[in-house]
């Protein structure tokens, strides 16, 4: 327990060095020139975040982690299944995307995430075509219920109960509602 202890201080220490870092030496054209992201809303959103340009993969996750919060917190069955999510995303377990995520199975991200996450999304279906935009929101869906199954039957049923399994249903349904909205613009 005093190991696991250490190791979130430790994450902890890291993720607010990302924020300094952040504000101290990237600037929003430099970000812009890294991700090539023009939004000046979702830049200054990544800055304050304190996410680096090779920790915005995250986002990919972001989706999983709440629906793991949709319940009364993550426990170690939806930590592991998102890290094997985010390893089939080839994110390695040294990389800052992975920090990042690991630091939000432990925290709720803060608020101002969702907002960066779907101008991100939005950002990011701008690019794509169509097609490609529904094969991402179908595998993010997939992705989901398996994290929501991972303490518990079904979308939770089963192992969870009633009231936990309706709220990680319905952050199943928010997330794919944002997904689509943001893929049609």
């Amino acid at each position: 327990m005093a190991l696991n202890r250490y190791f979130a201080q430790l994450e902890e220490q890291i993720v607010d060095r990302f924020k300094a870092n952040a504000s101290q030496t990237s600037s929003r054209d430099e970000l812009s020139v890294h991700t090539g992201i023009k939004d000046p809303v979702l830049l200054e959103e990544i800055i304050e975040l304190g996410i680096p340009p090779e920790g915005l993969i995250a986002f990919r996750i972001y989706p999983l982690v709440m629906v793991a919060w949709a319940s009364e917190g993550v426990d170690a069955n939806e930590r592991e299944a998102i890290r094997r999510v985010a390893s089939r995303l080839g994110i390695s377990s040294e990389s800052v995307a992975r920090i990042l995520v690991d630091h939000w199975t432990r925290r709720p991200p803060p608020k101002l995430c969702m907002d960066a996450w779907k101008r991100y999304c939005r950002h990011l279906f701008s690019k794509m075509s169509h097609q490609s935009a529904q094969q991402l929101i179908d595998l993010t869906r997939t992705q989901m219920q398996e994290i929501a199954g991972a303490s518990g039957g079904i979308l939770g049923f089963n192992k969870t109960s009633n009231k936990e399994a309706l709220r990680i249903k319905q952050m199943i349904d928010e997330m794919d509602r944002c997904l689509a909205l943001n893929a049609s613009k």
